[in-house]
């Protein structure tokens, strides 16, 4: 299986400073959409890409319409939605402020305390990553000899490194951070999974990467 995971363009929210795991979400920006054209464009130039036989989303209305842009370079017959593609869930936090958030509960801890969920009522950081590495193996024996497109979300794929890496914590002062649009590919074969590609933004150029 070739495994494609994109992140989203950019999304209202972010530039809000709102914590939007979910229904929170109220999609993408201008900038976003263009992003998002710009690989759909990307796609229909690269013979690699345009094999793809499936094209997975979270439901999040961010990744939901930046999959909608791509199936028009694809010739797949429909986007289907995978809620284990979601952003860490967010719980009663959804849809506050950071800046609220964060004078309530201090800055977020995810990495120090793992098994704590420190957004209220959500998924503490090892849930978290059960459910991506539960995903990823799903998706690998479902698409076996298949190239898949996956829309998803920065978190999601930080966590598909350090699980298929089993990396317990990233190093003090490191930071993985995939760009909006950003492509990141596994090939999975005989059960072995190798990183082609990390935050593969080629496709991005002047003011469209901001």
């Amino acid at each position: 299986m070739r495994l494609i995971l994109v992140r989203h363009g950019q999304s209202k929210h972010s530039r809000q400073g709102i914590i939007a795991s979910g229904n929170a979400c109220s999609g993408l920006t201008e900038l976003g959409i263009e992003q998002a054209k710009v690989l759909g464009q990307r796609i229909r130039n690269s013979v690699d890409l345009r094999d793809c036989s499936a094209l997975l989303t979270s439901p999040v209305r961010r990744a939901r319409q930046t999959a909608e842009i791509l199936a028009g370079s694809l010739t797949v017959s429909e986007i289907e939605e995978d809620p284990d593609l979601r952003e860490i869930d967010t719980g009663e936090s959804e849809g506050m402020s950071w800046k609220d958030f964060i004078q309530a509960n201090g800055q977020p801890t995810l990495f120090e305390f793992p098994e704590k969920a420190f957004f209220p009522g959500g998924e503490s950081l090892n849930q978290y990553r059960r459910r991506v590495g539960s995903a990823l193996v799903r998706l690998a024996d479902r698409f076996k000899g298949r190239t898949v497109i996956t829309v998803t979300h920065a978190m999601f794929i930080v966590v598909s490194v350090f699980e298929r890496f089993n990396i317990l914590r990233p190093g003090t002062g490191t930071r993985l951070e995939p760009a909006h649009t950003s492509l990141t590919e596994w090939i999975v074969s005989d059960g072995v999974w190798r990183l082609e590609r990390f935050n593969d933004t080629s496709h991005i150029i002047g003011e469209v990467t901001r």
